[in-house]
């Protein structure tokens, strides 16, 4: 328990971070959820941060496969027609074929954005992931996708 953060949400004090964002697409949040997974129902969810439309909420075998991710992840694309300009997720190895087909959509090796959230401020620190250039190379092989113009 945090009684510091109880009494700040009570009296309705607790600064949650301001996200600026241009529209929708624009940045998807992606994470697992893993409570449940002893349980035998591991989850894995995304949302657009501008609509707060659930993209996808699954219960899958595994949240922790990066197959399992990149297939969510290109079949919301198909979905929707459309890509995040940035999509942001934590540090784990399950979100590398996500990030890897994003990066490659938008011919941009920074388009990624880590979240990473302090225990104890909350405050969110943003890095950047370079994509492995081969990885690059095989994502266009196999889709047969040719990277955005840029602007």
């Amino acid at each position: 328990m945090d009684p510091v953060g109880c009494q700040q949400r009570n009296e309705h004090k607790l600064k949650r971070p301001e996200h600026h964002n241009p529209g929708p697409n624009a940045v998807w949040h992606a994470d697992g959820y893993d409570k449940l997974k002893p349980y035998g129902f591991p989850i894995h969810g995304c949302i657009d941060s501008w609509s707060r439309k659930l993209l996808w909420l699954l219960v899958t075998r595994s949240n922790k496969s990066p197959n399992n991710i990149g297939s969510y992840f290109l079949d919301t694309v198909k979905t929707c027609s459309s890509c995040p300009h940035e999509p942001v997720t934590d540090l784990g190895t399950e979100n590398k074929i996500m990030v890897s087909v994003e990066t490659f959509f938008c011919d941009d090796g920074n388009a990624h954005t880590y979240r990473i959230y302090s225990p104890i401020s909350r405050d969110p620190k943003l890095v950047t992931q370079n994509t492995d250039p081969l990885v690059t190379k095989k994502i266009q092989e196999t889709l047969g996708y040719k990277p955005r113009p840029k602007n």
